[in-house]
Parts: structure tokens; C-alpha cells; sequence
């Protein structure tokens, strides 16, 4: 069996990704979804309080696990599949990721998800919101991260640094041959999703297998009352609550799409040419692609 590893990027669809794929029976996903087990150079002990409370609170999802029998157990059930699967976001910005894969497996396939980097770090800054981190503005948020003391993944939120794709990507490239990995452009994946996924599907060598699309992964929400998910995210209510409990209070616990604060042209102007203009005309030239779309015209 061979190993398949989502390397994010974080707020990229990851998460929407590894569930449609998971569904093809030639692959089976990791239970948890984010183990992180290769991303060694990243230090539980350093991370801030607030980030180890959310990894705790959400453990079925994601964990830090650097015990190698219990990262095995992880595909005990799996039976037999093609693909060994899991989707660890904090691989693609790991300076020791790639490595450490390759050196686990040098045959694993590699899915790189790239999203805008001005509409991901907004997503990002969307989630920090529902995760009750400070109500600041958008661009005070940036600014605060990015000028931060101590700087890292768990320690700062990286809402510039994780779309700088050119030398995480580059890492990948270094270690593993081109055809082993696959390029996966967020808007593309979810404006033609069955298109993406025959074609990821092609890339894994695996038959064609009809993806059904019924399901929403990560829809950016913010609630209605942050005191109130404050206390539930205390609780750990989340966790004992069923699916469809969760999904009949969708709306009385969250605020509607149309109320969501939205990225300004201003502030996505600002971010093009203060972080992300060179590093998009970087990427383009390593991978060979068109990203018009992600240009700002100023």
C-alpha cells in the first residue's frame, strides 16, 4: 500500500478534500484527520494556551502525534487499499516535513491545495473570530501577527507567512519527483469539484469512481453570540453532540453567509502589494501556471 498525504493549505479545502476521497474504496483516511506526525520540527510545549485548549478540545480531528506505533494505528481498520491516507495541513510549511515523508515512504503521493493567499489568510482571520481569539479588524489582526514576538505554527496564527507557497513548495520539489506530486488550485476545486477529483483520481492511478457531493466541510460561520460558544467550547459540548443536532441549530447558534464580514478591495490591495505580488509571479514560474486570478490590478 502506498501513502497519499494532503500537505494543506491551511484553509485551503483540505478538510472537504480528504472527505470526498475518502470516499473511493481504493482509500482510506486517517480517523483523525490531522496527526501532524511528520511535522517534527513543530513543539507542543511551545504552543500558546489558547491553541493547545482548541487541539485538546478537538482531538478527533487533530493531533500532534510523535509515537510511531500510534501513528500506524492510525490505519489498523483500513483493510486493504491502495492509499494510506491523511491530510496533516502543517506539512506544507515544516521545514522537515517533506524529508521526514520521503524518508517514511519515498513512493507516497503528495496533494499541494493552493488558495489565494489574500482570500486564505481572510478565512484564516474568519476562523480565528469563531474561535473566539481577538475581535480585532482584519488588517489590525495581520499586523499584529505578522510583527509578533514569537512566531510560529501553534505559537502566532501566520496569517501572511502560510501563503508564501514558492518555498514550501519548493521543499517538496527538492525531494520528491514532480510526477509524485500534484498541484491542486482551491478555486478549481470548488467551482468544478467532480472535475478536480476525476482528475486527482487519474493522478492516484485509481479507477473512476462516482464522488457524491451532498456535503459542506468547513463553511466559514461565525456565532451569534461569543460568550455563549465560549462556554461551549469549555464544556466540550461539540463533542457529544450528534451531527444532526449540530446541523437543526446551525442557524439559531450561527450568523447567516450575508452577515459575515467580507475582504475589502482596499485591504486586498494592500496585502498584494505589501506581501504577495513577487511571491504570486514566484509561484507561477515554479509550477508553471496562470494565476491571473489571484492578481490585484492597483
Amino acid at each position: 500500500m502506498k501513502r497519499l498525504f494532503i500537505v494543506g493549505v491551511a484553509k485551503g479545502g483540505t478538510t472537504a478534500l480528504s472527505n470526498y476521497l475518502d470516499q473511493h474504496p481504493d482509500i482510506c483516511f486517517s480517523p483523525i484527520k490531522e496527526p501532524h506526525y511528520f511535522s517534527t520540527d513543530i513543539k507542543v510545549e511551545d504552543f500558546r494556551p489558547d491553541y493547545k485548549n482548541a487541539v485538546k478540545s478537538n482531538s478527533k480531528h487533530r493531533a500532534y502525534i510523535r509515537d510511531e506505533k500510534e501513528y500506524q494505528d492510525l490505519f489498523a481498520n483500513c483493510g486493504e487499499v491502495k492509499y494510506l491516507g491523511e491530510a496533516s495541513p502543517s506539512y506544507l510549511c515544516s521545514s522537515v516535513a517533506a524529508q521526514n515523508i520521503y524518508n517514511y515512504d519515498s513512493t507516497s503521493r503528495i496533494i499541494v491545495v493552493l488558495r489565494n493567499p489574500m482570500e486564505r489568510a481572510f478565512s484564516h482571520y474568519l476562523m480565528n473570530l469563531r474561535m473566539g481569539y481577538k475581535d480585532i479588524s482584519f488588517m489590525k489582526a495581520v499586523e499584529e501577527d505578522f510583527n509578533a514576538p514569537n512566531k510560529g505554527w501553534g505559537i502566532s496564527h501566520l496569517l501572511i507567512e502560510l501563503g508564501f507557497y514558492h518555498i514550501q513548495i519548493d521543499r517538496y520539489f527538492k525531494v520528491f519527483p514532480r510526477e509524485q506530486i500534484k498541484i491542486v488550485i482551491y478555486e478549481h476545486f470548488k467551482q468544478r469539484t467532480l472535475d478536480a477529483l476525476e482528475e486527482l483520481t487519474d493522478f492516484l492511478g485509481l479507477s473512476e469512481y462516482q464522488y457524491r457531493l451532498e456535503d459542506q466541510y468547513n463553511v466559514a460561520k461565525l456565532p451569534k453570540s461569543r460568550g455563549l460558544y465560549q462556554l461551549v467550547r469549555k464544556l466540550n459540548l461539540a463533542a457529544y453532540t450528534p451531527e444532526v443536532v449540530k446541523k437543526r441549530f446551525s442557524s439559531f447558534f450561527y450568523k447567516g453567509q450575508e452577515e459575515l464580514p467580507k475582504l475589502s478591495l482596499e485591504d486586498k490591495k494592500i496585502l498584494y502589494e505589501k506581501y504577495y505580488r513577487k511571491e504570486i509571479e514566484k509561484v507561477e514560474e515554479l509550477l508553471d501556471l496562470d494565476l491571473t486570478a489571484w492578481h490585484v490590478k492597483v
